[in-house]
């Protein structure tokens, strides 16, 4: 799964969300500006769920802009030497990015 920052905002379902907590297969949002509100977990298949039907829109930090192209820089490398599970990671970033570019 994507590697999100702590500062990095969602917006799922029309509801602004802020990061609490990521594992390697689920991130965990919440209400954004509400502490005391629940913790909703997203798997992978959940996150592109929502974005297949459009709920789903990712506003990364400063912080991850820099990082990335930092990465990007340091890291470059074809795609088509990549592992199928790199090439897929790959892709949900790209996903991600056209998503914030919309």
């Amino acid at each position: 799964m994507f590697q999100y920052h702590p500062s990095d905002m969602f917006c799922v379902n029309s509801n602004r969300m802020s990061f609490v907590r990521q594992t390697s297969d689920t991130l965990f949002l919440r209400a954004e500006g509400e502490p005391s509100a629940p913790v909703e977990a997203f798997d992978l298949a959940a996150i592109n769920a929502l974005r297949r039907s459009n709920q789903w829109r990712y506003y990364p930090s400063l912080e991850t802009q820099n990082l990335k192209l930092r990465l990007s820089k340091e890291q470059g490398f074809a795609l088509s030497n990549a592992s199928q599970k790199d090439r897929e990671k790959a892709s949900f970033i790209f996903m991600e990015i056209m998503a914030v570019r919309e």
